[in-house]
């Protein structure tokens, strides 16, 4: 089994920065094919270097957990996670591990801040992003020069976070897809909403091989909602009934005339959803 390479943590994550931007062909797996540049060959990269083969010594999340496992280095869940550790996380809540990355820092109220690489997705690169802690599936704390994996050390605890809406038939939130309900359908891609111009766009993305996701108008609304939250962008907001216009910026309904300010924002690409009165007065009253 491979040995951790000698530097610290803050090391790692320093050379895992460096190398932000990057895209195939990459450090991690400078041979190897884009297709398979995933999350998990950029981790043992970072960890362990490449083998005698000039490939890393992993390419699934479950193997570096595993090798945690056999040293007395793993965790279960997300409790006292600290700079460093390396996750798994579930997207879909089945206990199989989806995904990997290294902790960069945590929040109290339940995010995390983290470092990743993947080539395995159109415009996938490398950078850090901020998750939520409750799809931590395990972790495993590695033996950093000048560090006990034996204690909790500078670790951060966590108020249990709640998970973000999401659909639930997508398991990968970095891969692109076309989220379509009776509202109308929005662009999903890294995270980011993107409204479409046309129903032509629409039928161009598909044909391109971006899957498309359908779920209920609810379910919609929830998902835009949160990743509007999450990436700090307005969402056009139509109220059943009401003339007037409205955009969400966090919790925060603003009305807008209808005019020049709504159409920069569906210019700009901004998603929409439609909302009952009920949910209009609620969100009036935060």
């Amino acid at each position: 089994m491979p040995e951790l390479l000698n530097r610290t943590a803050d090391e790692m994550l320093a050379a895992m920065a460096a190398a932000f931007g990057t895209r195939w062909p990459n450090p991690w797996w400078a041979k190897g094919n884009s297709a398979y540049d995933d999350c998990a060959a950029c981790v043992s990269y970072y960890l362990f270097g490449l083998n005698s083969l000039g490939n890393p010594f992993y390419t699934y999340v479950s193997q570096i957990q595993n090798w945690g496992r056999d040293r007395g280095l793993w965790h279960p869940g997300h409790a006292g996670l600290r700079r460093g550790d390396v996750l798994a996380f579930d997207w879909d809540g089945d206990g199989d591990p989806d995904h990997t990355e290294i902790v960069v820092s945590v929040s109290s109220g339940g995010s995390i801040v983290t470092s990743r690489g993947t080539n395995s997705n159109p415009g996938d690169d490398m950078r850090d992003r901020t998750r939520s802690a409750g799809y931590v599936l395990s972790y495993i704390r590695p033996p950093y020069p000048g560090t006990s994996a034996a204690t909790d050390g500078d670790a951060t605890p966590i108020t249990e976070p709640e998970k973000p809406a999401r659909s639930p038939f997508w398991k990968e939130d970095d891969m692109p897809y076309i989220l379509s309900s009776g509202a109308g359908q929005t662009f999903i891609t890294d995270g980011h909403p993107i409204g479409f111009d046309s129903s032509d766009e629409v039928m161009t993305t598909s044909a391109s091989g971006v899957p498309t996701v359908a779920v209920s108008k609810r379910m919609h609304n929830a998902i835009l909602t949160e990743l509007g939250r999450k990436v700090g962008l307005p969402i056009i907001v139509n109220v059943t009934g009401d003339k007037t216009i409205y955009t969400l910026t966090g919790d925060r309904l603003i009305g807008l005339a209808a005019g020049a300010s709504v159409q920069s924002l569906l210019n700009a690409g901004a998603a929409q959803i439609t909302i009952d009165p009920r949910d209009r007065d609620h969100l009036l009253t935060k």
